[in-house]
């Protein structure tokens, strides 16, 4: 028996439903497509993420290696001029950790620096900036004691500190500075 011809209504039929599965599979393989590339892009920032965590928990590790290094040493360094803490590679890292974008205006606040001293169970160190001393100063403590490292920065009158935890008083060397005369309140 011979097989009839197709109808032109069957033909448009059988047309779009060719062109309807071929339209359906372009679209399974674009949604494949784009899964693909969110888990991709996901991955990529998922390594970025662990990479920095890596690298903060690095950073935080020598940070304290070297303020315990510096907090050994610094007994040493009295007489010296303060900037001396800017200039050394170790002192420079430590200031990069702890003031993030100010370390250029801490640096800047030693142009002319006082000599490191002791103040009872902490060692001070101060400067100031040449141009403007009376609004533009730091100063440093050392608690060797301790290991703990303290700046103080002010910047456009504006007292700044840094290193101090939560419910801390300031340490006491400060009220030899004269960026702070009442040191112990918070």
């Amino acid at each position: 028996m011979p097989k009839q011809p197709l109808s032109a209504a069957a033909k448009i039929r059988k047309l779009v439903i060719n062109v309807t599965k071929w339209i359906f599979y372009a679209l399974i393989i674009l949604v494949l497509a784009y899964v693909s590339f969110k888990v991709w892009e996901y991955k990529g920032e998922y390594e970025k993420e662990k990479t920095s965590k890596i690298l903060a928990k690095e950073q935080e590790i020598e940070f304290l290696d070297l303020r315990k290094n510096l907090a050994t040493y610094a007994p040493l360094l009295v007489g010296s001029p303060s900037s001396v803490l800017t200039t050394r590679a170790n002192g420079k890292f430590i200031l990069a950790y702890m003031l993030g974008a100010d370390i250029e205006a801490f640096q800047d606040a030693f142009e002319e620096s006082l000599p490191i001293l002791y103040e009872g169970g902490q060692i001070l160190g101060s400067g100031c900036k040449k141009s403007d001393c009376a609004e533009f100063n730091a100063a440093f403590v050392i608690e060797p004691a301790t290991s703990r490292l303290y700046l103080a920065l002010r910047k456009g009158g504006e007292l700044t500190f840094y290193g101090l935890e939560d419910s801390k008083s300031i340490p006491l060397a400060f009220e030899k500075w004269r960026g702070f005369k009442k040191a112990g309140v918070q």
